[in-house]
């Protein structure tokens, strides 16, 4: 009888000493983040909300949402007013063009890798042909303004993925005025670098393709050119395109043809500026234009990743699911696009050339 109760005071003993030790330890969940914040204005790993509820607030209607898991710490966030710097040209902010909203982030450094969901209130914006609609956010780093396109928007409400930035605004920007360097900045943040670096080794491709096609400036060269060698060329890539087109059915509106040939006056008038421009002219009487005037110039390159970017904002104003074209297809398809749109250029670049006897004459 006593071995008995040594035998169950034992065991007994050890049942208990394991559930402390388990329990001192957390068991399975001892990993997980315990989230301890509680206070306004306050935000852990089970993520919330920040939403400006004060009608006569500037900034009523602005919801920011942290998702779970996103923070691994209590931070104080919060949002109030203030102003920085005007923004780029051809960027409007609606309808509070003097005033920026302050997204303040207490407890450390500001969280500049922090993934967020931004909803902005866009009810009575009027967004015209040429325009496109976006968020803007001051990043603290560089002291610049960033375009940040949306991933949605209906009447009242737009809504953009991304990460912390120092200060926010929101409404369009004219595609016409907007710099080439804002619009390739706002085509990294949307579809990333990966993405983006495929179209300039796309524009690296033709532009060294191309160059194996100029001997002279002779009218027979360019229209050699202009006849036999850029139309297959076009066509080539043209076809690459229809075959991923029909690959992509299930990615929403993705339209690998936008500003293709049903728009050939957007493309004649952007080789007709290419031509034009001022710091382009001397381009075409130096002796180095035996090969075609622009091609490995900074300035043609920059040209032609305006006119992709422009392209790319067409389509996403439509509400195309980049990520589902990169996962289908692979970021070649980027590359083969900007190739094709090269070309295009190119072909109205010497088409304009020899109408309009820009740097060569015809008989």
């Amino acid at each position: 009888m006593v071995k008995n109760m040594i035998k169950i005071t034992f065991v007994n003993t050890v049942i208990i000493f394991t559930v402390l030790f388990l329990s001192a330890c957390g068991g399975e969940d001892s990993t997980a983040p315990e989230d301890d914040c509680f206070g306004e204005h306050l935000f852990g790993p089970e993520g919330g909300t920040i939403e400006v509820t004060d009608p006569d607030n500037v900034f009523y209607g602005l919801r920011i949402v942290i998702p779970k898991g996103a923070l691994d710490e209590c931070r104080a966030m919060s949002v109030d007013e203030g102003f920085i710097k005007d923004l780029p040209n051809g960027c409007w902010a609606w309808p509070h063009w003097s005033t920026h909203a302050r997204l303040a982030a207490g407890g450390g450094e500001e969280p500049y890798d922090l993934e967020l969901e931004f909803y902005f209130p866009v009810s009575g914006m009027n967004v015209e042909e040429g325009e496109s609609p976006c968020a803007f956010g001051y990043d603290g780093r560089t002291e610049e303004w960033i375009i940040i396109l949306p991933d949605s928007i209906d009447g009242s409400m737009m809504m953009v993925n991304t990460t912390y930035l120092d200060y926010w605004t929101w409404g369009k920007i004219d595609l016409d005025a907007v710099s080439s360097e804002n619009l390739v900045g706002a085509m990294r943040k949307k579809y990333g670098d990966h993405t983006w670096d495929s179209v300039i080794s796309g524009i690296t491709e033709a532009i060294s393709i191309l160059e194996t096609l100029y001997v002279d400036q002779s009218c027979a060269t360019w229209t050699r050119v202009l006849d036999d060698d850029l139309p297959p060329l076009i066509q080539s890539r043209r076809d690459l395109l229809v075959s991923y087109q029909s690959q992509i059915g299930q990615c929403g509106t993705c339209d690998l043809f936008s500003l293709d040939f049903g728009l050939e006056l957007s493309q004649y008038a952007l080789a007709k500026t290419v031509i034009l421009t001022a710091d382009l002219w001397d381009l075409f009487f130096f002796f180095f234009s035996g090969f075609m005037p622009f091609v490995d110039k900074v300035e043609f390159g920059i040209a032609v990743q305006r006119y992709i970017a422009l392209s790319f904002i067409e389509n996403q104003a439509k509400f195309c699911d980049y990520s589902c074209v990169t996962e289908e297809l692979g970021l070649s398809v980027y590359s083969t696009y900007a190739v094709h749109h090269v070309y295009l250029v190119t072909y109205y670049i010497v088409s304009l050339a020899i109408d309009n006897d820009y740097w060569v004459t015809c008989p």
